[in-house]
């Protein structure tokens, strides 16, 4: 049953037992008034008239003018509703949003362990994380490709700029010198030098002839051809297999050289600034930053369309180590549970006075009837027991004085 009914229902209560007493009345005064007892049910009901029809008065006085009669001090919900709101406002500052009052609620609120106990839940966690996968989804569809790139492009402009690429560049060349890792790539290099010589002999001796005189024979421009590649091939040989070959001592010579010559901002350092210019001007970042928003893109969507989803799982698993860290560290729950109160008290604090502005503007800005059509739903049912105990307890009243006044005159 609605609000509407039940207060319906308890006025129509309170009202036909106000009818009730008024029918004990007229049957004692007209029917029976020839019987003893009859004057004493008579006071009973009169005096439960009295009480009903007060107490009728005394709650419709607080919704409405009763009969309509502009009567002072009636209709007090309408009349007082800007007091009303001030008195709300101020009422729920002084008695609920104090230092003494919240503190010692917020300390049972056990944040931090309840959120970790809801957490470990499975089918709690899967509902987050499919929260957390839809909003990437749908987040994801409504990026503008052309923003996106241009907030990389910013990005790696500022780093770009930040960063000493020459200082990098020289210090791991240093380091590839210091730790001889060039040795292994300059004999990968000469092993595969020596193959392709290997491999090209028909073309060595085709060169050999083109540059040779037509009055040299062809079998001395073979032999020719035969023993430069077989010298190539020996010389990366011994260049592979020798480490300390005179020129792989030269060629370290010559890196040292060159990262020396880039600390140094020399023509190595020139040349490695005109590089970066090249490869990274403002037309080739916007492409690059493009190209890498665009393969981010694909393979997040492609992810998030998998049955089994590898972002959703490492959220899930995030998750859930999160909620057992709140449930089984202690330390960590006080922190977090500290944290959240002194925030939460100065938060509340500090905006107390504006919520106590927010009820009582709300309450203002309410149309007046429709405060009063509020208020009287919420609490008049319960009024109505007003009238009804009023008019018995009017009744029981009456009753007693009429039955003293019997005593005193007998």
């Amino acid at each position: 049953m609605d609000k509407q009914a039940q207060l319906k229902k308890f006025k129509w209560f309170a009202s036909m037992l106000l009818v009730f007493m008024a029918m004990v009345y007229v049957l004692c005064e007209v029917v029976f008034f020839q019987y003893a007892w009859a004057g004493y049910v008579k006071a009973f009901a009169e005096a439960g008239m009295i009480g009903a029809l007060a107490d009728w008065f005394a709650v419709v006085a607080l919704f409405k003018h009763p009969l309509g009669i502009p009567i002072p001090h009636t209709n007090l919900i309408e009349s007082s509703k800007d007091k009303i709101g001030n008195n709300l406002g101020n009422f729920v500052i002084s008695n609920f949003l104090t230092a003494e009052t919240l503190r010692p609620r917020l300390k049972k609120l056990q944040v931090a362990s309840r959120f970790g106990q809801w957490m470990i839940i499975d089918k709690n966690r899967k509902k987050v994380t499919a929260e957390i996968l839809r909003i990437i989804k749908e987040a994801i569809s409504k990026f503008n490709d052309e923003d996106i790139t241009a907030i990389i492009k910013k990005q790696a402009e500022g780093l770009l700029d930040r960063m000493p690429v020459n200082k990098l560049v020289a210090d791991g060349l240093e380091k590839v010198i210091h730790d001889d890792l060039h040795q292994d790539w300059l004999t990968t290099i000469a092993l595969h030098l020596r193959d392709l010589l290997d491999e090209n002999r028909d073309k060595v001796r085709k060169k050999v002839k083109e540059e040779s005189y037509f009055l040299v024979p062809g079998f001395v421009d073979n032999m020719i051809a035969e023993k430069i590649t077989n010298a190539g091939i020996e010389y990366m040989q011994n260049f592979a297999t020798q480490k300390n070959h005179h020129a792989r001592g030269q060629i370290t010579q010559k890196l040292k050289s060159i990262a020396k010559d880039i600390q140094e901002n020399g023509e190595w350092a020139a040349r490695l600034n005109h590089l970066k210019t090249q490869l990274l001007s403002p037309e080739n970042l916007h492409e690059y930053s493009g190209r890498l928003w665009i393969y981010i893109k694909k393979q997040i969507e492609e992810d998030l369309n998998k049955p089994v989803s590898a972002i959703g799982e490492y959220i899930d698993k995030v998750l859930y180590e999160m909620g057992e860290s709140l449930v089984n560290d202690v330390k960590r729950q006080e922190r977090i549970d500290r944290f959240i109160q002194i925030q939460a008290l100065k938060l509340i604090m500090k905006y107390k006075e504006s919520a106590g502005e927010l009820i009582s503007q709300t309450v203002t800005n309410w149309p007046s009837h429709e405060l009063s059509q509020k208020l009287e739903l919420e609490v008049g049912k319960d009024l109505q027991f007003i009238r009804v105990n009023g008019t018995i307890v009017g009744g029981m009243v009456g009753l007693t004085i009429y039955t003293l006044t019997q005593l005193f005159h007998s």
